[in-house]
């Protein structure tokens, strides 16, 4: 009887183990996935000086004005690696756009614009969906920083100026992503999980190009 009953414990555990791993599996695979994404994504995030209507409106003409030169300034952009560099060459030059555009609405507050890798929360863009984790990003910081943000995706360019995209298979890829069922736990699940692990031990670093480090400042609070 004592036997049995061992046995009875066994098959259950076996039984238990599977199930888990049907479970698990598709979920860890997404999790590659997501990992592969993050690793060939370059992110514009634009934060404001406040959450006031009036730098709320700030934000986005800034948004409209970089996204107006973005096709001038990313011009042959093939690779992250080059769409990197060329944004960490013309760091100054887009402070100088976004702050001539602040200056034509009345506004002083100076830009800041580095690059970073940061983390993000899952966000949605269009029919887009990233999930959570660090990315490397080209962050404009106007005044204080203390606003709601804006971001987008500009390598793969999926809301910049492209006359061609360089690279169609990442972007199909990435809409593949947002496509899978069900993405909503499993974006959750990654969410949890890539949350947890920035707060222990993430710590937001300079993106290195080959034309050498771009420095930063801690980001502020999303």
């Amino acid at each position: 009887m004592k036997q049995n009953h061992w046995e009875d414990r066994l098959d259950r555990a076996l039984i238990l183990g599977l199930l888990l791993a049907t479970l698990l599996l598709p979920l860890w695979n997404f999790w590659k996935e997501c990992a592969q994404i993050r690793g060939e994504v370059f992110r514009l995030h634009i934060l404001a000086a406040s959450d006031s209507p009036e730098d709320q409106a700030n934000k986005l003409a800034v948004r409209d004005a970089l996204l107006a030169e973005s096709e001038r300034l990313f011009e042959g952009a093939a690779t992250l690696s080059r769409a990197e560099l060329q944004a960490a060459e013309k760091l100054e030059e887009i402070e100088r756009i976004a702050e001539a555009t602040l200056k034509q609405r009345g506004c002083g507050d100076p830009v800041k614009a580095e690059l970073v890798h940061m983390y993000f929360n899952t966000r949605v863009y269009e029919d887009v969906t990233l999930p959570a984790g660090e990315y490397d990003a080209l962050r404009l910081t106007i005044g204080q920083g203390q606003g709601q943000n804006w971001w987008c995706v500009m390598f793969p360019p999926l809301c910049v100026g492209a006359a061609a995209d360089p690279d169609p298979q990442l972007t199909q890829e990435i809409r593949d992503l947002s496509e899978e069922q069900p993405y909503q736990l499993s974006f959750a699940v990654v969410e949890a999980a890539e949350g947890l692990w920035d707060h222990f031990f993430g710590k937001e670093t300079p993106v290195e190009t080959d034309a050498g480090e771009a420095g930063i400042s801690p980001a502020p609070t999303q």
